[in-house]
């Protein structure tokens, strides 16, 4: 049989392709963040630190998967019967099992990097404030527990222990139920937590004492999480609509497509603050009146 397209119109090109563009966006947002640094004297912050893991992480679960990814369209086209089983293919799926072993956790650090990155930039601004420290502390102690749960319910997906993932056949359909569940739990986990960063800051920006417009801009930034949530909401549809009665496991192909997306747009957003810092920086300089020495304001007549 011919090995042909697959039936959900996901190609071995798309999706390299995808990753490859990805990693070059986020690189070059990351390098600008870094080298825009609007006090370049002042020492790395945690959230700085925090969003250099993340990206960290992105590359290296990201090329994981540019590595694999032939390995996994030859598993899925034998699956979807387009390629006669090969001599090699147990050892292939066994591959591909010990993999996301590590790609799902990968996600996961990845993204939570740079949930703790925004809690660090926000935990400088409420400095003194006691009420909001106190929330913070509590969305930092449901976000930890949050990502110790996913990555317990992962491991555990193929068997008791994580050691079922490292024998061939280890993860077969008896362990469906249990993959699913993880799956689920990570999508809440991740959204509920991303809730709980963007309206942490709120009620804080309300009462600031600065222009309407300042605060709008302020609120937009904070609000750069929602673009998170929708690539994980899609992340999640996508990926659950190649479940069926046959298909009981989500794609694996998939999901690395979507793994990789909601990362790259994760570690974007997590740029935000700083960027913005460094803008507002630039147009108060350049809007600052210059004065001639005399004292007085220069025009554009006596420039």
């Amino acid at each position: 049989m011919s090995s042909g397209r697959p039936s959900d119109g996901l190609t071995e090109y798309i999706l390299r392709g995808t990753a490859i563009s990805h990693m070059v966006v986020t690189t070059t947002f990351v390098c600008a963040r870094f080298l825009l640094r609007s006090d370049k004297k002042k020492r790395v912050q945690w959230d700085e630190l925090w969003l250099l893991v993340g990206y960290v992480l992105f590359m290296a679960v990201t090329g994981v998967y540019l590595s694999k990814m032939s390995l996994l369209f030859r598993l899925l086209a034998v699956q979807e019967g387009r390629l006669e089983p090969y001599p090699g293919v147990a050892e292939d799926a066994f591959d591909a099992q010990e993999t996301f072993f590590f790609t799902s956790p990968g996600l996961w650090l990845t993204l939570w990097s740079i949930k703790f990155s925004l809690l660090s930039f926000y935990k400088r601004i409420m400095v003194g404030i006691r009420l909001y420290l106190v929330l913070w502390w509590i969305v930092l102690s449901y976000c930890v527990a949050a990502l110790l749960l996913s990555i317990l319910l992962h491991v555990t997906a193929c068997g008791p222990t994580p050691a079922s993932w490292f024998i061939a056949g280890g993860c077969g359909s008896d362990n469906v139920r249990k993959s699913l569940i993880s799956f689920w739990e990570g999508f809440a986990a991740d959204l509920t937590t991303d809730l709980m960063i963007i309206m942490l800051p709120i009620g804080l920006v309300r009462n600031l004492q600065v222009q309407l417009k300042r605060k709008i801009q302020i609120v937009g930034l904070f609000a750069l999480g929602t673009f998170v949530i929708v690539a994980s909401i899609t992340r999640v549809i996508q990926v659950g609509a190649t479940t069926g009665t046959h298909n009981t496991t989500p794609s694996l192909t998939w999901l690395a497509l979507w793994s990789i997306i909601e990362s790259s747009v994760a570690i974007i957003v997590g740029c935000g603050p700083g960027l913005y810092r460094k803008a507002k920086a630039v147009y108060s300089t350049n809007t600052e009146p210059t004065y001639d020495s005399r004292g007085y304001i220069k025009t554009p007549e006596r420039r």
